[in-house]
């Protein structure tokens, strides 16, 4: 009996042992990936990849979504500890900035035993690319359109669609109207946005450009930018079409205006597609290249988040296979007809299914003379250590001009000079 009661305690030890072993170690524990996502990029296409990811690999993923200007920070503040994410989705100024800083996996490695990069267009490729090697999987390809109300141009005899800024002026005087009375205007023929790069598609096809062209002085004080300048803040302080963004405005404010038909027009891409589904799927709409001074040649600027690996990583190689599968071509055409969005692969322009989607073909056909415009400003700038602290400037700016702090020729003339002596440029 001693025996036997001694053999069955052994062998409850033995069980509960293994037991704790199992559960506590750490060679058995379920993975834990973990992800910073763009808020406004949490498609159901991309959280239906992240669930069957989840199944695949016995592992969970730890995702925590931010709008930009709340992720900077705190990505940072995680570069610096050394436990930032496992895998991130990128604001396009940042693999290059970051990869400087040493913050992230040279992606090489991977992409040479990869069969599918040479897929990307190669304007893709370069803005994530820093001396030779790459630090990001360019994910989406975007630029700028007009958004504009088709019934609210129908109901004010609007027949065409600006393709001028004088054209532009008189669509949004005529769309700026009082509809209750009370002598102020409620709805606006065109929305501003409180975001730098907002400002983009004013400066790029006004013809201004960020630094001259062999890198060495930016420029925004040439007569093509002053010039831009004077007009968009016209179009807010002396004709008074416009709806301005508060200063701290969440970042889709413009959007919902537009959706909840309070603005005519408005300068965005295809990321508000799916806010104008969401808030109000009736509504007639459509999307326009973006006008240009009359004789100006057709301008826009490429845009686009990319998926990058921070060099801390815990699971680097479990993060790149997740991206691999969040940019095959079948999940794209998904996204796109999801949320109009646009994409890199030669593939996926190529793909029957896209050409019947009729509301992106105005940014597809703005990708063919869109330019990376900030892509000189931020080499140069990342290489002196100044990238931040030149947007930050450029930011002010823009604010400067949008809230009327100072004349526009005045704001881009003193960001000019202080950026050029900050970068050691003149």
């Amino acid at each position: 009996m001693c025996k036997k009661r001694f053999l069955r305690i052994f062998w409850m030890l033995v069980i509960v042992g293994i037991f704790m072993v199992t559960v506590g170690s750490p060679l058995l524990a379920q993975e834990k990936l973990r992800i910073f996502w763009n808020t406004g990029h949490k498609y159901d296409t991309y959280v239906e990849i992240f669930e069957q990811f989840e199944k695949e690999f016995n592992v969970k993923l730890e995702i925590e979504y931010l709008f930009w200007p709340a992720m900077r920070p705190k990505l940072l503040a995680q570069f610096m500890s050394g436990n930032p994410p496992d895998l991130l989705e990128s604001h396009s100024a940042w693999p290059i900035e970051f990869s400087l800083l040493g913050f992230l996996q040279n992606l090489d490695p991977y992409i040479s035993q990869w069969n599918q990069y040479t897929d990307w267009v190669e304007g893709a490729k370069t803005m994530t690319s820093y001396q030779g090697s790459t630090y990001g999987i360019k994910m989406q390809h975007t630029t700028f359109g007009l958004f504009y109300n088709k019934q609210m141009f129908e109901d004010m005899a609007l027949v065409s669609v600006p393709q001028t800024w004088t054209e532009l002026l008189v669509a949004a005087q005529k769309l700026t109207r009082d509809t209750d009375g009370d002598g102020k205007a409620d709805v606006w023929g065109f929305g501003v946005h409180n975001q730098l790069q907002f400002f983009w598609p004013w400066l790029v096809p006004g013809g201004a450009e960020l630094m001259n062209e062999e890198g060495t002085r930016v420029a925004l004080d040439s007569a093509d930018a002053l010039r831009t300048g004077r007009f968009f803040q016209d179009l807010i302080y002396k004709h008074k079409v416009t709806l301005l963004m508060a200063p701290g405005a969440k970042a889709d404010f413009q959007r919902k205006a537009f959706a909840s038909e309070k603005i005519g027009m408005m300068y965005s891409g295809p990321w508000a597609i799916s806010v104008i589904k969401k808030m109000n799927p009736g509504m007639s709409y459509g999307i326009a290249e973006i006008p240009r001074p009359e004789g100006y040649p057709k301008r826009n600027i490429t845009r686009g988040v990319s998926l990058v690996i921070p060099k801390a990583s815990k699971y680097p190689d479990l993060a790149w296979e997740l991206i691999k599968r969040l940019v095959e071509v079948e999940v794209e055409v998904k996204v796109t007809s999801e949320a109009g969005q646009l994409f890199p692969r030669k593939s996926w322009a190529a793909h029957p299914e896209i050409a019947k989607i009729e509301v992106i073909q105005p940014f597809i056909e703005g990708l063919k003379y869109a330019v990376p415009y900030v892509d000189k400003l931020r080499r140069v700038a990342a290489e002196k250590w100044a990238l931040k602290v030149v947007e930050d400037m450029a930011q002010a700016m823009y604010e400067s001009i949008l809230y009327n702090v100072m004349p526009a020729e005045k704001a881009l003339k003193q960001y000019t000079e202080e950026a050029n002596k900050i970068l050691g440029l003149e």
